[in-house]
């Protein structure tokens, strides 16, 4: 065993642990100590009543399986747990005096625990068989309920400290250019580099076809990658400021995951909300940045459907992470003519050359 483990160490802040240990011992029985691990607040010592209680409280809802993954990696992934301690062999120490011999075994969550295989049942659904009219309350219902967590988080565009500057500008792209009385490539005006026409507008990652939503960067290099540009291609870059104060929902992977840290209560129940949270949670950020193959005319069907629910809901625009160019971010406005202007001078520009990332699959 560690020669420190306390709630602080795995997370718990004392007060919460006064609360929830204090069925298994006496409040005047538990015993407090500085965390070396956490700045040195006070914690409740883990004795091994309540390390037994953490354990069981977990592994309900897993299953043995030699195809899983070890057990500190299943709940970091599902729980969030222990995400605050950056050292792998410090979480694999606390694991494995939590667990004991559990810790070296391998385990996958129980299929009616899986969040995440429902939400992909959901994409499925809307894909070939209820598209428009689906009951949001029935089996997929928990997903609405932790979006509805979600739009609670919004904030207006001046409280998050990359859009927080009155100078900042964000970059918007768009692959050609106009020409001169002389037939020379001059950048589109910026009257032309709003968002499109809807009447020209197909399905996009956020938008559904027809809905006219204004996609921006935050660097000239991801508002170039996002367009697909090449180097044979000649594009119009245009500056655009944030007005109005949007409220915003930055569903970027770090900001996801900073905002479902684990709380421990001894409830299934709670276990259970949870993992719905982190796995939608998990799944809107990962979803909105991941590319959908060109022939797959329904593949953003579910995340239009995920950005309309925040858009009735009162959210003006949404932050995501760039798969094509990790050193940037993007943003989708759905009212951009009440919460965006485009600035002159508009530039032309090409991209020197492209890099590729080779990500291996099992397909």
């Amino acid at each position: 065993m560690p020669q420190h483990l306390c709630s602080s160490c795995i997370g718990i802040p004392v007060d919460h642990a006064k609360y929830v240990f204090s069925d298994i011992s006496s409040s005047d029985k538990l015993t407090f100590a500085s965390c070396p691990r956490a700045d040195n607040r006070q914690g409740v010592i883990l004795n091994e009543d309540i390390l037994s209680l953490i354990a069981d409280s977990f592994l309900e809802f897993y299953n043995l399986d030699p195809s899983g993954d070890r057990l500190q990696d299943c709940l970091r992934r599902d729980f969030n747990f222990l995400c605050h301690i950056l050292d792998e062999d410090v979480r694999a120490e606390i694991t494995e005096t939590i667990f004991g011999l559990d810790s070296k075994q391998s385990f996958r969550l129980k299929h009616g625990d899986n969040f995440r295989i429902k939400i992909d049942e959901f994409h499925e659904e809307l894909k070939s068989r209820r598209r428009y009219f689906f009951n949001k309350h029935d089996h997929f219902g928990f997903i609405f309920e932790m979006l509805d967590l979600l739009i609670g988080a919004a904030t207006p565009a001046s409280t998050i400290p990359e859009l927080a500057n009155r100078d900042l500008h964000l970059y918007r792209a768009r692959i050609g250019s106009a020409q001169d009385k002389d037939g020379n490539s001059i950048p589109f005006p910026a009257d032309d580099m709003g968002q499109a026409p809807s009447h020209l507008c197909k399905g996009g990652r956020i938008n559904p076809p027809g809905f006219s939503y204004l996609y921006l960067a935050s660097n000239e290099e991801t508002a170039a990658l996002e367009v697909r540009a090449t180097p044979a291609d000649l594009f119009t870059i245009a500056h655009v400021s944030l007005c109005n104060d949007p409220l915003m929902l930055d569903l970027r992977t770090s900001n996801i995951l900073s905002s479902v840290n684990f709380e421990y209560y001894p409830f299934r129940h709670y276990f259970q909300l949870h993992l719905q949270k982190i796995a939608v949670f998990k799944y809107i950020s990962e979803i909105l940045a991941r590319p959908v193959a060109s022939h797959d005319p329904v593949g953003y069907i579910h995340t239009q459907i995920f950005c309309e629910y925040f858009k009735i809901k009162g959210v003006h625009g949404l932050i995501y992470d760039s798969t094509l160019c990790p050193s940037g971010f993007n943003l989708c406005l759905f009212e951009p003519t009440e919460f965006s202007e485009v600035t002159e001078p508009t530039y032309l520009a090409r991209i020197s050359a492209l890099s590729a990332r080779v990500t291996p699959t099992d397909c």
